[in-house]
C-alpha cells in the first residue's frame, strides 16, 4: 500500500508513532477518522467498514434496494443481477477451480456460516468414528456449532468426537507441534 492518502479521505490527526503503511489504512474508514486517537479491536462482534463499502451500501440502498431472486420488478432484477455478478467475482476472486460447478453463499456473518458449514454441509462427509478438532478457547460462536452438529449426527446413530485443539497456556497461542499430534486417520 503506498504511503498516500487515497482520493475522497481526510488527513485525519492520527498518532504520531503509527508506521507508515497504517496512515493511508486508517484513513480509508471514517469512524477511525473521526475518533484517530482509539484503536478498534472488536472485530470479530463488529467489522468496521471502510468509505469504499459504505458507499456501495449507499449506492445499493438508493439504486437497487429489494429481494434478490423474488421479484420481476426492475429493482429486484437489478438486485437479483447484482447478487449474482458479485457470486462470480468472488469465484474469480478465489481462484476458483470449477466455477460452473461450485456455488458462493452469503451468509449474515461469521457466526451464521460456521453453522451452516457444521451442521448443514459437514455432516453428509462424516461417518461415525469421525473426529473434529476444534479451537475451544475461542469464541463460544467458534465451538458451539460443532457440538450441536455431533448432536445432530448422534440422533442420526452416527459417533464423532471433538478434540480440542491444543494451545499453550502459558501464551494462549495454539500449539502447532502439538496439534500435529493431535490430528489423526479420522480427523
Amino acid at each position: 500500500m503506498s504511503g498516500t492518502i487515497p482520493r475522497g479521505h481526510a488527513e485525519a490527526a492520527f498518532p504520531d508513532d503509527l508506521i507508515p503503511w497504517q496512515r493511508p489504512l486508517r484513513a480509508m474508514f471514517p469512524i477511525i477518522t473521526g475518533h484517530p486517537d482509539l484503536v478498534y479491536l472488536d472485530s470479530a462482534a463488529t467489522a468496521q467498514k471502510p468509505r469504499a463499502v459504505l458507499q456501495a451500501v449507499e449506492t445499493y440502498l438508493t439504486t437497487a434496494n429489494a429481494n434478490a431472486g423474488r421479484g420481476t420488478y426492475p429493482w429486484a432484477n437489478a438486485s437479483t443481477e447484482l447478487v449474482e455478478r458479485t457470486r462470480e467475482r468472488i469465484k474469480s476472486f478465489l481462484s476458483d477451480p470449477a466455477p460452473e460447478r461450485s456455488t458462493v453463499h452469503f451468509t449474515s456473518g461469521t457466526t451464521e456460516g460456521l453453522r451452516t458449514v457444521a451442521q448443514d454441509w459437514l455432516p453428509t462427509y462424516l461417518t461415525d468414528g469421525d473426529e473434529i478438532v476444534v479451537p475451544f478457547a475461542d469464541h463460544q460462536a467458534n465451538l458451539v456449532p460443532w457440538l450441536d452438529a455431533r448432536k445432530l449426527l448422534a440422533a442420526r446413530g452416527i459417533g464423532i468426537r471433538i478434540r480440542e485443539m491444543p494451545y499453550q497456556t502459558s501464551s494462549g497461542d495454539y500449539d502447532p507441534a502439538a496439534l500435529a499430534a493431535t490430528v489423526g486417520p479420522r480427523t
